[in-house]
């Protein structure tokens, strides 16, 4: 406290931070007095599971207790909480407090499975949701998980494709988990993936993490990549693939005279060895370029 007082920003966190814990150690008591939370937790991890009777047994059961609809819009996001402090039943508290305001909607009708440090939501949406919708609640997510933890815990989200019917939904989830990997190898996303706009990573970000790794970029790209001072045919090389080998648009989009493209087009193939007038050899390096996205990416995250 300061001498006149009053309380020194440390002082206001600290409370702040007891609040937080307080209020989630009270909320962890009645979760676990809720039989009907487990239960429902056992029909969500049962309708998004690995096994095909279970999910249609699961899905039979949350139609005729009328639990969720079945359609038209299902959408599953998955969530995951690294760095929480505290007992395993404050910890899990924080998922389910912050996941309970997007249960029901004015759009939505959902279920959420929490265990532990990890939860999937699904949701049925009576319109189909806007991108930006799904990312402002997704972000929701994120802050409302801030009321539960303190400055070291992490939160990632993935958000999965759009499904048409909730015998669906495994899919869904399958694809939140690609984008929550998304999240967490790529900082640029600030802690929210989304599968629909993950295009090619979202086929990148299947591979496991020891595989996915620099040994995968063509080595015809990383002679180029590793040969120092090359930014400007890297970015050349990106623009280029990035609108289909069209040398009007790529001279275009970097203001550049054409003659000057071309010579910058022939440092390229030059240094890689590739021919950019093929599709396949267009293709591997496009590949190449998202792998090494990825891979530095990944070196860049904090520890």
């Amino acid at each position: 406290m300061a001498k006149n007082g009053d309380l020194t920003a440390a002082g206001t966190e600290a409370i702040a931070w007891t609040a937080r814990a307080v209020a989630a150690e009270m909320y962890a008591e009645r979760l676990a007095a809720d039989t009907d939370q487990e239960q429902t937790r056992d029909l969500v991890n049962r309708l998004v599971g690995a096994d095909s009777a279970q999910r249609g047994a699961a899905r039979r059961c949350l139609l005729d207790d009328g639990l969720l609809p079945a359609g038209p819009h299902v959408v599953v996001t998955v969530v995951a909480v690294s760095g929480l402090r505290g007992p395993a039943g404050r910890v899990e508290a924080a998922p389910r407090g912050a996941l309970e305001p997007f249960r029901q909607t004015r759009t939505a009708h959902g279920l959420s499975a929490v265990d532990q440090d990890r939860a999937v939501l699904v949701q049925v949406f009576d319109r189909e949701p806007a991108e930006e919708d799904l990312e402002l609640q997704a972000r929701g997510i994120v802050r409302s998980l801030g009321t539960f933890l303190d400055r070291g815990a992490t939160t990632l989200v993935g958000v999965g494709g759009r499904r048409a019917e909730l015998a669906d939904a495994w899919i869904s989830h399958d694809q939140a988990r690609v984008a929550l990997r998304a999240a967490r190898r790529m900082p640029r996303l600030g802690g929210v993936g989304d599968w629909e706009r993950l295009g090619e990573y979202a086929v990148l970000l299947q591979l496991p993490d020891d595989a996915l790794n620099d040994s995968l970029v063509p080595e015809p790209l990383r002679r180029l990549l590793d040969g120092g001072g090359n930014a400007r045919l890297e970015e050349t090389l990106r623009c280029f693939l990035e609108n289909a080998g069209s040398v009007p648009r790529t001279a275009e989009i970097l203001e550049v005279h054409r003659t000057s493209l071309y010579y910058r087009l022939r440092q390229i193939q030059e240094m890689t060895g590739v021919d950019l007038d093929d599709g396949a050899h267009r293709l591997a390096l496009h590949l190449g370029l998202r792998l090494w996205d990825l891979v530095r990416a990944s070196a860049e995250r904090p520890a």
